[in-house]
């Protein structure tokens, strides 16, 4: 700033009284701006640190997730190459959580089958063994666990024995939460037994009943000889 001559005591003073006050603002706008940038420097150090640690945690997480498919491919392939059914429904049985495609392989029915129409695996129950199952199913909450042999009738005709072994599931607070299966195909096991036995009751050269069957049949007709005249 400048004075100009002849200049007055009061102007001199107030130019002087300016001069101070600018260079008080100077010096305090210098300090909020060196506060401000230490400010965003500490900013962007924090932000630095959280997106590192963001970034570990992204990167932690992106492990565990591929851990997890990799667990669960191997589940899959697995269950995939099994010969077993197997297969979990909800507790009431009215939607069917997961089968594998063994069950087209023992049934006949296609997966989507299974899946559209909850109630097939009761439906193809053979006749004979349909009243009897239905009953079990019907008390496996009771229960907790079945372990059943029945006969089914595929869509060609055929029939095959399964052995269907189920439990119930419950979550930690005791409530049942749905129900885990497995059936396996026994044809083959149930006409070897067959063969076996037919084999003990029957020459082996004629194939007529031989003396054991003879006996046990003398037996039975005696047991109900007896139960007749009692």
């Amino acid at each position: 700033d400048y004075i100009t001559k002849p200049f007055q005591a009061e102007e001199v003073l107030a130019r002087i009284d300016i001069q101070l006050n600018l260079q008080l603002a100077r010096a305090e706008i210098q300090k909020l701006n060196a506060d401000l940038e230490q400010r965003v420097q500490q900013r962007t150090i924090q932000l630095d640190t959280t997106n590192q640690q963001l970034q570990r945690e992204i990167a932690e997480r992106q492990q565990v997730e591929a851990r997890l498919q990799e667990s669960e491919d191997r589940l899959e392939s697995i269950l995939n190459s099994l010969d077993d059914v197997v297969w979990s429904n909800s507790v009431n049985g009215l939607n069917l959580l997961y089968i594998n495609p063994a069950a087209e392989k023992v049934y006949g029915h296609s997966v989507s089958e299974f899946f559209n129409n909850p109630n097939l695996r009761l439906n193809v129950i053979h006749p004979e063994d349909s009243s009897k199952i239905s009953k079990l199913f019907e008390s496996l909450l009771e229960r907790g666990s079945l372990d059943m042999e029945y006969r089914i009738l595929r869509p060609d005709g055929e029939v095959r024995w399964i052995r269907d072994r189920s439990r119930v599931i419950y979550d930690p607070n005791g409530l049942a939460v749905r129900v885990d299966g497995i059936i396996s195909d026994i044809t083959g096991q149930k006409q070897v037994e067959g063969q076996l036995i037919h084999d003990a009751l029957h020459d082996s050269l004629t194939g007529l009943p031989n003396r054991v069957l003879f006996m046990d049949r003398v037996e039975i007709a005696l047991f109900h000889a007896k139960r007749r005249t009692d």
